[in-house]
């Protein structure tokens, strides 16, 4: 995964696997996000 900067101060994320799919988040969102997948609120999406 790429991580990058983008305009307005947006965190710009491209898959290896897909680099034509490229998302756009705020810190705010990708911190949440992180915080939340380190505590295993996804856990249950990946089956364990």
């Amino acid at each position: 995964m790429n991580v990058a900067e983008g305009e307005h101060n947006a965190i710009l994320l491209r898959e290896s696997e897909h680099p034509e799919v490229i998302l756009s988040t705020t810190r705010t969102r990708l911190r949440a996000f992180i915080r939340a997948a380190k505590a295993g609120q996804f856990d249950h999406v990946a089956g364990s």
